[in-house]
């Protein structure tokens, strides 16, 4: 059965359309219902009403008008008395009370006087939470009866809210060079967040060249602000907006946007090597440049040791150097700014190192012909231990006199493997090596291999041999033996075309014969 806590007709049918209009019930049946219940004292209780004060969310007013006729009045007369109860239903729109309406959760407020004949009375219920709904009870009585109770409900006024939403935090993972994602705890069921009922959250960006920002609305507990200026700090605020207003502002929430970072290589290195590294960020306008320090290198051996810093517009240049034990080492540069414990951009890149080349076989020196004084060098094409990787730039083919400190050198093709050295002494000794270069800073030997050369018989030079008129410098031997063979056969061919020119002078002597028509001269003939 239904209890008795709301004696009257219009109370319960109010209460009871509110509570079950969301499962369907038809309000005329619950009418129908109450009339029931109600019986022959429907109108005999007291008419209780209630409303919010004006100006104070805290405190509601309270009227109620005296049964002027009926049946307990004839038997018993008017109430000479009233006492007032009332209980929070719910509390901030947000919480409801459990078992609200039991008897127990009352608080009990006075007992009141009728006052002279008065049919009506007024009394100011204070000390509530705003934005929330109460039960209020009235019951009469006279001295030898008690009136059946009447009750009502009402929701206290509303003010703008007065905290500030807390739990503000950046969610870095999903922000970027141009964007800041903020989340914050949801608005709490509190006095002073839920003073009236709530509408959604208010939120502004802020920086040094836009101290108020533009301000936007969400009704969820996060926001993504896009448009932003890269490694830029930016501070972040939001506010409670209500029916009644809007509450204050969050303490700002300063974050800093993603910065851009290339780190490259600029040497190429062989195991064992320095290479060196270039990290670069670009800064903005209104946060400045990186610093030295804001780009740190990081290795398998920790942070490598910067060799120079310099500025270019806004970006800063960071050059580091690391030594490289092993292929594929891995580097990391990562952006940092003051204050800021997680990194703001990092890139990454595994050094290329390349195996020194060595040439397969050592130069095979050979003496011009036929002019002497020329040399020309050979070898084989290089290649490394297991394949290699690191290609030739550049060749030289570098020569000495034997004895000699300095080496004279000749730049080659990187795919030649032949030379002529020409303009050597004669009758000297000379020492050959072969020179390879990779890429890289050109200057220290384990840039390349030199490769001792020999002596060979002389042959003549080969159709890919590349010359080049050199001075001084290393390479064969030119000894005495071989000259003087070239002037012995010189010789002996003269010596021949001699005897050859003297034998057919002696034919020719002997077969010639006298004139047997030889005609003397005479005086008269003169």
């Amino acid at each position: 059965m239904y209890p008795p806590l709301f004696p009257t007709l219009s109370t319960r049918l109010d209460y009871l359309e509110r509570k079950m209009s969301a499962v369907g019930l038809s309000p005329l049946l619950l009418f129908v219902l109450c009339l029931h219940l109600e019986g022959s004292n429907a109108f005999e209780s007291v008419h209780l009403s209630a409303t919010p004060v004006k100006g104070d969310p805290y405190a509601l007013n309270l009227t109620w008008t005296y049964p002027s006729q009926g049946r307990l009045i004839q038997e018993h007369g008017k109430p000479k008395y009233f006492s007032i109860s009332f209980a929070l239903e719910n509390r901030y729109g947000c919480h409801t009370v459990p078992n609200a309406t039991q008897y127990g959760n009352r608080q009990m407020v006075e007992m009141i006087r009728r006052g002279g004949t008065h049919d009506a009375g007024r009394y100011t219920l204070t000390g509530l939470e705003p934005n929330s709904m109460y039960f209020i009870y009235i019951q009469g009585f006279t001295l030898s009866f008690n009136f059946p109770e009447s009750s009502t409900y009402a929701r206290t006024g509303q003010k703008s809210p007065v905290d500030a939403p807390t739990g503000v935090r950046l969610i870095r993972n999903e922000s970027t060079t141009t964007s800041l994602k903020f989340a914050w705890d949801r608005v709490p069921c509190t006095s002073g967040s839920r003073s009236s009922p709530f509408l959604a959250y208010r939120y502004s960006l802020i920086s040094d060249e836009n101290p108020t920002g533009s301000s936007l609305e969400t009704t969820s507990a996060e926001a993504l602000v896009a448009g932003l200026e890269p490694y830029t700090r930016y501070g972040f605020r939001v506010q409670f907006k209500s029916e009644e207003g809007y509450g204050p502002f969050s303490e700002p929430y300063y974050a800093i946007t993603m910065g851009q970072v290339s780190l490259t290589q600029e040497t190429e290195v062989a195991a064992g090597e320095t290479v060196e590294l270039v990290c670069r960020s670009r800064g903005s306008s209104s946060s400045g440049i990186p610093g030295p320090d804001h780009l740190i290198l990081g290795g398998p051996e920790g942070k490598g040791q910067r060799s120079s810093t310099m500025v270019s517009g806004l970006t800063r240049i960071n050059h580091f150097r690391a030594v490289v034990d092993e292929p594929n080492v891995e580097f990391t540069c990562t952006l940092h700014y003051d204050g800021v414990d997680e990194a703001l951009g990092t890139d990454s890149l595994r050094v290329k190192v390349y195996e020194k080349p060595y040439v397969q076989t050592v130069p095979m020196v050979r003496i011009g012909v036929p002019s002497p004084g020329n040399a020309t060098v050979t070898w084989l094409p290089w290649t490394a231990d297991g394949g290699g990787d690191g290609p030739v730039d550049d060749q030289e083919v570098v020569w000495r006199r034997a004895g000699d400190l300095e080496y004279d050198n000749m730049a080659v093709e990187p795919s030649s493997v032949s030379a002529v050295v020409r303009g050597l002494d004669p009758d000297a000794e000379y020492e050959f090596a072969v020179v390879l270069f990779r890429k890289g800073i050109p200057g220290p030997p384990n840039k390349a291999m030199l490769i001792e050369g020999t002596t060979t018989p002389a042959m003549p030079d080969g159709p890919s041999e590349k010359s080049s008129q050199n001075e001084g410098g290393y390479h064969n031997l030119f000894g005495p033996e071989t000259d003087n063979a070239i002037i012995a056969g010189v010789c002996g061919i003269f010596l021949v075309i001699l005897i050859l020119l003297s034998v057919i002078g002696v034919w020719c002597t002997s077969t010639k014969t006298p004139s047997d028509d030889k005609v003397p001269l005479t005086k008269g003939e003169d």
